[in-house]
């Protein structure tokens, strides 16, 4: 078992239940003149010490210029703390701004790092590159800053103004008086665990594969109930809708009347029972599907992830954490693909022939689905059309008796059916996905030619790149239109 902090470490636990581990991330920035050294060291541990304390798990960002920032990396390094690097400029460039003795002692902070990101961007603008991704993916933001505006782009005061900006929680110590202001800490939610065992059960991957087959399986049992929740609320709402028709259509009175009401009462009573359940495991299972498609996408690329670039960052509000903690197990697992053609193999079997068959399989059967409700629509459409005729016809001739208000009735109640055909129509996107999934299983087929044919590891990076670009912009596309078509009430 993995500890996190000691990265190669193993243990004895027991396998624990298949969660997925939260960490709290820590950004810093900081002056790399600071004056009285020892001082500030201890400032910056006690504050790591008191997030880890409420927090557990954490993992740090932040630059590794001299000064501040290596201050802060050798407080993360005694405390074993898993730490990302980004670098202002390539290593060849940053190399230059430290002495021989300075550098070698960078060098093994960076050797030690989870990840180390180079940008490269033009003069000093890689400065505020930095700082500006730090902050992004920080939680808390931890600065030792003189309280001044920055003397250069992408300085500590920059940094701070980002920070507030971005409305994140901020810890500031000053480096002449080394006090410790507070700021935005309330918007910080809790952690859901205080489990002191830090130990991971099983190694990264394993973690996140236990923990994709259990919400898979989840969401694959939720979805099915969801929907056949939707179609009750649909068909309690047309026979309300029915039986409150009878009453005046048939003329119904005294026992029979009472009788009639009082179910269309039960009925609408019984629809906002549903309404409730189905609101409460709509949310549920929309945030397990997407869970799941978030978790099977860094599966399927989690050699190589981290080259991917920003066309595999999640975009739907709300599940930023998850992509996150899943972001943090890649790096901690370290491993990388054995070769080329085994990375390739993998991910052609059990991302793009995977998908393309769930695509394929899916886009006929929504097809088929729509067309038969389509059929469905259509024939109450042209009965109810030809019973509107008859009850004319019959009103004309002053024709009355039962064929005369059943006919009526009818007329009444069929349109109402073609609605609710419509409803299921549209809450289930038969026809939104039969196109959709048209449009993507001609790329998807083209990616796994293209594929096959792969001879370098940058041409198997621009195939996953485009392809869980293709597949997230679904994934996104499918979450937007299935929470608010799934919304009653």
């Amino acid at each position: 078992m993995l500890i996190v902090g000691q990265k190669k470490s193993l243990s004895n636990m027991p396998p624990k239940p298949p969660e997925l581990p939260e960490w709290l991330v820590v950004g810093f920035a900081g002056h790399r003149d600071i004056g009285t050294a020892e001082l500030i060291a201890a400032k910056i541990g006690d504050e790591l010490d008191r997030l880890a304390s409420t927090f557990r798990r954490l993992t740090t960002i932040s630059s590794a210029a001299n000064g501040a920032d290596s201050l802060f990396l050798e407080e993360v390094n005694r405390r074993n703390i898993p730490y990302l690097i980004i670098l202002p400029f390539p290593r060849e460039r940053f190399a230059k701004d430290f002495s021989s003795t300075d550098w070698e002692r960078v060098s093994k902070q960076l050797k030690s790092a989870l990840e180390v990101e180079e940008i490269s961007a033009p003069g000093n603008e890689g400065y505020w590159e930095v700082a500006e991704r730090t902050i992004e993916q920080a939680d808390v933001v931890l600065v030792v800053w003189d309280g001044q505006p920055a003397a250069g782009m992408g300085g500590t005061g920059d940094a701070v103004a980002f920070a507030r900006t971005m409305s994140k929680p901020l810890i500031w110590i000053h480096p002449d008086t080394q006090e410790v202001k507070r700021e935005g800490f309330e918007k910080l939610s809790q952690p859901k665990g205080t489990d002191s065992d830090l130990s991971l059960p099983g190694t990264p991957r394993e973690i996140v594969q236990k923990y994709f087959l259990k919400i898979d399986e989840t969401a694959a049992r939720r979805g099915p109930q969801t929907r056949r929740l939707m179609q009750r609320l649909i068909w309690l709402h047309l026979a309300a809708s029915s039986v409150g028709l009878s009453t005046t259509t048939f003329g119904l009175e005294s026992v029979p009347e009472f009788f009639l009401l009082a179910s269309e009462l039960a009925l609408l009573a019984t629809a906002f029972v549903l309404a409730g359940m189905h609101h409460r495991k709509h949310g549920e299972w929309l945030r397990l599907r997407i869970e799941a498609e978030i978790c099977r996408s860094y599966l399927a690329t989690w050699g190589f992830r981290s080259q991917l670039g920003g066309a595999v960052n999640i975009a739907v509000h709300g599940f930023e954490a998850i992509c996150k903690n899943l972001g943090i197990l890649q790096a901690l697992d370290g491993n990388r693909p054995a070769s080329l053609k085994g990375a390739c193999d993998d991910y052609l079997t059990h991302r793009l022939r995977s998908q393309l068959d769930y695509f394929s399989q899916w886009a006929e059967k929504a097809q088929r689905a729509h067309a038969r409700l389509q059929i469905f629509v259509l024939c109450c459409t042209a009965a109810a059309a030809l019973l509107t005729a008859t009850v004319l016809g019959l009103a004309v001739w002053h024709v009355d008796g039962l064929p005369f208000k059943l006919s009526k009735f009818l007329s009444l109640t069929l349109p109402l059916l073609s609605a609710a055909l419509i409803s299921i129509i549209i809450t289930h996107g038969y026809a939104r996905r039969a196109e959709r999934y048209r449009e993507i299983i001609p790329f998807l087929e083209n990616s796994t030619k293209r594929l096959s044919a792969v001879k370098t590891w940058s041409g198997l990076i621009r195939i996953a790149s485009e392809t869980e670009e293709v597949l997230l912009r679904e994934v996104i596309e499918w979450h937007s239109f299935t929470r608010f078509t799934g919304r009653v009430y």
